[in-house]
This record gives C-alpha cells, sequence and structure tokens, in this order.
C-alpha cells in the first residue's frame, strides 16, 4: 500500500488517500475520474496523475501548481516514482512530498477556458526541473478569472 493526495479544485480540498494496490490502473482513473491519464512531472521524484481530457470536461474546476505554466483542469493525484525498486513491481510510490507541502504549492482558481493559442517556441521557461527551450505544438489554453459560479467554456 501507498498513499497518495487527491487534489480536488471543485471541493477545494487536498487530502491523503491509500493507494491499496499501485498497479491498479483503472482504480486510479476512477479515483480522478477519467478515462485516460497524463504524467504531470512536479519534480524528481513526484508526479502529478490528471485527466488528459480534463480540459474538456463541463462544468469545469482548476487548480494551479506553483512553477508549472499553466492552469490543470480536474482532479489529479500527487504520486511518487521510483523504478529502481524491485519491490514495486508499478514504479509507483508514496510521494516525498508531505500534504503541507502539497497545500502550499496547490491554488484553487475560479476559471473559464475562453480559447486557444497558437502554435508557438518559448524559450527559457521555468518548470519545477528548470529552465528549459520549448517547441509547443499544440495551442495553449486561453483562461479568464470569473466569480464563484459559471465556469462552463464558451
Amino acid at each position: 500500500m501507498i498513499k497518495g493526495y487527491l487534489i480536488d479544485p471543485k471541493e477545494k480540498t487536498v487530502t491523503e488517500i491509500d493507494i491499496a494496490d499501485p498497479s491498479d490502473y483503472k482504480g486510479l482513473r476512477e479515483r480522478i475520474g477519467c478515462d485516460l491519464y497524463e504524467v504531470v512531472r512536479i519534480d524528481d521524484y513526484n508526479f502529478l496523475l490528471i485527466d488528459e481530457e480534463g480540459m474538456f470536461a463541463e462544468p469545469q474546476s482548476y487548480f494551479s501548481w506553483r512553477g508549472y505554466p499553466q492552469p490543470l483542469a480536474g482532479k489529479a493525484i500527487v504520486l511518487g516514482d521510483d523504478d529502481r525498486n524491485p519491490d514495486n513491481a508499478s514504479g509507483l510510490k508514496s510521494p516525498t512530498l508531505s500534504i503541507d507541502e502539497v497545500r502550499a504549492r496547490t491554488s484553487f482558481r475560479n476559471l473559464k477556458l475562453v480559447g486557444w493559442t497558437e502554435a508557438r517556441e518559448e524559450k527559457n521557461v521555468e518548470t519545477p526541473m528548470g529552465k528549459f527551450d520549448f517547441m509547443i505544438v499544440g495551442p495553449k489554453p486561453i483562461f479568464e478569472e470569473v466569480a464563484d459560479g459559471d465556469t462552463r467554456s464558451e
């Protein structure tokens, strides 16, 4: 069994969860309410497991992770990984961050997706892993702050 932290932007909470079987990917998808998930690396050992199609769900709720360049949509689970541990077949482990560190790096946002930018190149982008140059192949979402309530995209 490992632990993780569930970030729920709709409820604006970060809670510790127990994961009995880290290789149960269907169970992990159910926890965040998605069919496909994506890994967002937040440092050398920890990552966010998020909904790959989260930007397209309605109604939507968002959170920001300090150091990540854009808001993230829907629920996420903070996990760690360690492919060097032969006793952990899935490679997943409990995060090295404490729940207080996760709460300090998470902020909840009332946003609405209003459009998408064109593809572009960005230089010297600050990420949790350092500064890098990126070619953004796909468009970047455009958000606007909204009052509590309507976060449906136009």
